[in-house]
């Protein structure tokens, strides 16, 4: 899915990039090389003359826009994506708009192809244009990869599937198991396709189920990825967050939208957030644990640059125009 961002991001068609400054190298280059990404396999001067026109602080930005587009699926807020240090919210909307149209037109190429007998896969006998349809939705609404699993339920489309996941339907497998008054919660369906939709659902379950798109980052960054369940987007916004625990324990987590509360309940830490309440790592405990020292946290001066394996070098790009 970087890869299809990078390219869009960086072609001529494409008018709105995220601005990018010298000061936002090293932590993009940070940033770029824990996403699964096949043009790190590839010296940059071999893919970028041929498949973007842009290069040096251009190329630079396209990359920020891309890497915006993944906070935004991952965070789903704009506010959010611009405290992480991925770009202006303004920015980033103008920008997320000009890419779904992008994708939108990339869609229907790769579908003309297909049409004419030129499957193009993605990988595990996935159609790109599949992936480029479930990467519009992600982009769109803010979906992650699990929630982006609803559009490929014919008629679900990007709000739709926004919806779904506002009433707690989170992707294929939870509408699968859904019961028609719990898709009709959504509102602006009739019984019928809600009931259409959840048989579609099941049938979708044998191809791949609510993970059909994950992407699993470098094996050598898995300590941000899995070890304590870190999210590295919510690593990266977890250390600007401010934690206050007060004399009693409790725990105040600020400098996001609002502040949240976490507390001890026998050995684990529970937060009050929406995030947390999902199941997930959420930044504020991720903050809080950094604060005491958890040795599953990765510290957030820790420089992940250096690790072994294919990477862009973002210096390069910037001193060789």
């Amino acid at each position: 899915m970087m890869d299809v961002l990078v390219l869009a991001s960086g072609s001529c068609d494409f008018n709105c990039r995220v601005r990018a400054e010298v000061d936002d190298i090293g932590r993009l280059a940070e940033s770029i090389n824990v996403e699964p990404m096949l043009l790190k396999t590839v010296p940059v001067a071999e893919w970028a003359p041929r498949f973007v026109q842009a290069s040096g602080k251009g190329l630079i930005s396209a990359i920020k826009t891309a890497l915006s587009f993944r906070a935004w699926t991952r965070l789903s807020d704009m506010d959010e994506v611009e405290l992480g240090g991925f770009g202006q919210a303004h920015e980033v909307e103008d920008a997320r708009k000009e890419m779904v149209r992008m994708l939108q037109a990339f869609h229907a190429l790769l579908t003309i192809l297909e049409d004419d007998g030129q499957p193009v896969l993605a990988g595990e006998e996935i159609k790109l244009s599949e992936r480029v349809r479930a990467l519009t939705s992600m982009v769109a609404t803010g979906l992650n990869e699990e929630n982006a699993s609803l559009s490929i339920v014919d008629g679900v489309g990007p709000v739709m599937a926004r919806r779904l996941v506002a009433v707690g339907l989170d992707d294929i497998e939870m509408l699968a198991q859904a019961s028609v008054d719990e898709v009709l919660a959504a509102g602006g369906i009739s019984p019928a396709r809600a009931q259409k939709w959840i048989n579609a659902a099941g049938d979708l379950m044998a191809v791949g189920g609510a993970y059909r798109y994950k992407e699993v980052r470098r094996h050598d960054q898995e300590v941000i990825v899995a070890g304590f369940g870190l999210d590295y987007y919510r690593w990266v916004r977890a250390a600007t967050l401010d934690v206050d625990i007060a004399p009693d324990g409790l725990v105040t987590v600020s400098g996001g939208n609002a502040p949240h509360r976490i507390e001890r309940r026998g050995d684990q830490w529970h937060c009050d957030c929406m995030d947390a309440l999902k199941g997930n790592l959420c930044k504020h405990k991720i903050a809080l644990l950094a604060r005491l020292n958890d040795p599953d946290i990765p510290a957030f001066d820790r420089e992940f640059t250096q690790q072994s394996g294919a990477q862009i070098s973002l210096h390069q790009i910037w001193n060789s125009y």
